[in-house]
């Protein structure tokens, strides 16, 4: 009997932990709150990038950041002037030894005429 049970154990042990978001964890907030009435919705959009490593084993707290993921960075990427909201998206497994976080970022592009005077 309890050969049978034990299956049944360890299957309810990976669930609650997936629940709790030990395994997998994927949200999205916004970075920005001040949105009132006059913000247009934006389909315009850049995205960019933050990946994080962590040592699980010590307790010494080494991790490794590449990337960068800052709000104007993907404004200049992406050519836009205005930056209306912006979201983040974190992704978390394993109960964060790796993580990436995604800022998208809405906003209005340059035209095509100040696009031509930037460049001159």
């Amino acid at each position: 009997m309890k050969k049978l049970l034990r299956p049944l154990y360890y299957a309810l042990i990976i669930f609650s932990c997936c629940s709790c978001g030990w395994l997998y964890t994927n949200t999205t907030t916004p970075l920005t709150c001040d949105i009132h009435n006059g913000t247009p919705v934006m389909y315009e959009k850049g995205s960019s990038n933050q990946f994080q490593l962590q040592e699980p084993i010590t307790a010494a707290g080494m991790k490794v950041i590449w990337a960068s993921n800052g709000i104007g960075d993907v404004a200049k990427k992406y050519g836009l002037k205005n930056i209306y909201y912006a979201d983040l998206i974190h992704k978390s497994i394993l109960l964060g030894i790796y993580q990436r976080d995604t800022v998208v970022v809405y906003g209005e592009p340059f035209s095509d005429d100040e696009q031509t005077e930037s460049v001159e």
